[in-house]
């Protein structure tokens, strides 16, 4: 006789509202492991249309007034308050599902769902997914998703049971035949999206901030390229802070050295079969999504040499100093070659993200990770 399938929850309130790293992941994740036939998996989001197997949670949004004024109120940010107010609707989700795993990434909630269980009465392993992420230790959760090693080893160094820990990595819907990455393909990417067609392109994605993302610093070191030098397209969240980084940026490009703009996600990739190289100024990231896109696209990618990104990228990153001015100036200008055709490395660099990433490589592992949540102890 089979025995049952494991039945999971997923829980996350920022889906049809925003589009950041965990709503991304989690849709993805969703998309990836909803036809094994060993799981039975629910998506439970915020807003926006459901499809089978998906539902909405009663909750105040966090891009609205209401759950910002009352953040206010106690201290807290707009975020808390779209996860404290789903509470209710959630439990009453858990009663009809009885899961045997809860899993998400939003932290108020699993410590709000971890206090309530015994009065719940649903006997559901919690097990928070860290992409953000956390330093831990997580006496809040019966269980904890690591996506990189680094964040594994500092929880348990700081006393967390590592039987608690699994580590499998961000699961991603990637391109299923190596990309076509030809300099004419290239040129007709950029004619597509109304850039000039002979111009090398180097593309960062992300916020458009000097915080974390730092493409101020990527402005920068453009700069001290020689003319010609490649156009930098930003591509990300613009807010009200960023309209000053752009103009910056303008000023030392040129006001047609520097494209700025946010597109819906969907249209990322028309970005990546455009650009030469792929650039991330983060000195510190809890995974970097936007790598692993770049890899699967083809692209090389330039990184910040830490413990995360040398997880991720493998051989397959070009590392440097992004601490050091010029540091990146003189990896673009030493690593030029890269702006060329190399279909050998191309292919090299999807494979990599394909066989480390991709849903077909991970939906085993992440299968087996919900089976031992569910046949494993709860946190008391």
């Amino acid at each position: 006789m089979n025995p049952p399938n494991t039945r999971v929850l997923m829980l996350c309130t920022g889906i049809g509202r925003l589009g950041r790293g965990i709503e991304t992941f989690f849709a993805d994740a969703f998309a990836g492991l909803k036809d094994d036939p060993h799981l039975d998996i629910t998506l439970v989001v915020g807003s926006g249309e459901t499809a089978q197997k998906q539902e909405k949670a009663v909750s105040l949004s966090r891009t609205e007034y209401a759950a910002n004024a009352i953040g206010r109120l106690f201290g807290r940010d707009g975020y808390t308050v779209e996860q404290i107010s789903s509470v209710p609707s959630i439990i009453s989700k858990i009663h009809r599902h009885k899961p045997h795993v809860i899993f998400s990434s939003e932290a108020n909630l699993a410590m709000r769902l971890m206090s309530l269980r015994r009065f719940v009465r649903v006997p559901y392993r919690f097990m928070y997914s860290n992409g953000a992420p956390m330093a831990g230790p997580f006496p809040w959760a019966d269980y904890v998703h690591q996506v990189t090693p680094t964040y594994r080893d500092i929880a348990i160094r700081d006393g967390d049971d590592p039987s608690r820990h699994f580590l499998v990595p961000y699961g991603f819907t990637l391109p299923c035949r190596p990309p076509e990455r030809s300099i004419p393909a290239r040129r007709a990417a950029r004619r597509e999206l109304g850039l000039p067609e002979e111009r090398s392109l180097v593309l960062s994605v992300g916020w458009i901030s000097r915080q974390h993302k730092r493409m101020d610093y990527i402005a920068d070191e453009i700069a001290k390229l020689k003319e010609p030098r490649p156009l930098l397209a930003m591509i990300g969240a613009i807010d009200d802070n960023s309209n000053e980084l752009i103009d910056e940026a303008r000023g030392k490009l040129g006001a047609d050295g520097v494209v700025a703009r946010s597109v819906n996600p969907e249209d990322v990739t028309k970005w990546y079969s455009a650009a030469d190289i792929f650039v991330l100024g983060s000195l510190s990231e809890g995974f970097g999504r936007v790598y692993v896109e770049a890899l699967g696209a083809g692209l090389p990618v330039f990184c910040h040499d830490f413990p995360v990104g040398r997880y991720v990228n493998g051989e397959e990153g070009v590392f440097g100093d992004f601490s050091a001015p010029g540091a990146l100036a003189k990896l673009i200008y030493e690593r030029h070659d890269l702006f060329g055709e190399d279909f050998t490395g191309d292919r090299r660099r999807w494979e990599y993200a394909s066989h480390k990433f991709s849903w077909p490589a991970l939906s085993s592992q992440y299968r087996k990770m919900f089976q031992a949540v569910a046949q494993g102890d709860r946190r008391e």
